[in-house]
């Protein structure tokens, strides 16, 4: 049984969030210095879509948190 809440959905996705776009960044520079090869289209792609779901998930989570009282 799953007892997270809106706010635990919305920490969690953040969480991941922040690291992927810090790892973005990373990639961005070494991309840019020459330091890694360019990755393919749909490598990116991927990326974005759990980008995506991250920002849902953190819509989700806005929505249980108001209707559970939370914030």
């Amino acid at each position: 049984m799953n007892h997270e809440t809106g706010i635990d959905r919305i920490t969690r996705a953040r969480s991941q969030m922040q690291s992927m776009v810090l790892m973005f960044q990373m990639y961005l520079e070494a991309l840019h210095s020459g330091e890694t090869d360019q990755l393919p289209p749909e490598m990116l792609i991927n990326y974005v879509w759990q980008l995506e779901q991250n920002l849902e998930a953190i819509d989700l989570g806005l929505k249980e948190a108001q209707e559970g009282g939370e914030v």
